[in-house]
C-alpha cells in the first residue's frame, strides 16, 4: 500500500543460476516505509508464485557412488 505510483515498479532478471532466474524487484516508496514495503513485496511475490503453481527453488546435489 505504500508503494509510490511514480516511478513505476521495476522488475528485471538479475541473473540465471542453477535453480532458476533471480529477479530484481524495485518498488519505490518513502524511506519511512522501506521495511514495510520490503517485507510486503516479498510476501506478495511468494503468494503469487504459489497460486501460479511455480515450484519453490530447491538446491540439489547428485552423488555418484562407484563400487570397487
Amino acid at each position: 500500500p505504500n508503494v509510490l505510483p511514480d516511478p513505476a515498479v521495476e522488475v528485471n532478471i538479475l541473473e540465471f543460476n542453477l535453480v532458476g532466474p533471480v529477479l530484481a524487484v524495485r518498488p519505490y516508496c518513502n524511506n519511512d516505509y522501506y521495511w514495510q514495503v520490503y517485507f510486503d513485496i516479498n510476501r506478495v511475490i511468494s503468494e503469487a508464485l504459489t497460486v501460479a503453481g511455480f515450484p519453490a527453488p530447491v538446491a540439489s546435489q547428485n552423488m555418484i557412488m562407484k563400487q570397487s
